[in-house]
């Protein structure tokens, strides 16, 4: 972990910025997302960080406590209740 990350936070985390995943890593989840859409599959994917999320999501889901906060497209208007729990840069 480099000195600059917080003490609790997980090796290869994305920085506090928020910024996109690298290029090469983009690329690669797209190249496998398409590949799993041709074969009418689907994947469950946790993630915690939503700002990158419409970069490879056809669908998401905000929960909270166990709750479905919201149900529905990446990017689209989220209302306050999800906004309070993503963040406001989302």
């Amino acid at each position: 972990m480099s000195d600059s990350a917080p003490p609790d936070a997980p090796a290869g985390s994305v920085s506090p910025d928020h910024s996109a995943l690298p290029p090469d890593q983009a690329e690669a989840r797209a190249r496998v997302g398409s590949s799993i859409r041709r074969l009418g599959h689907g994947v469950l994917v946790a993630e915690s960080n939503v700002h990158h999320v419409p970069e490879y999501a056809d669908r998401l889901y905000v929960l909270e406590r166990g709750e479905i906060l919201y149900a529905g497209k990446p990017g689209d208007t989220y209302p306050p209740e999800v906004m309070r729990v993503i963040g406001s840069s989302a």
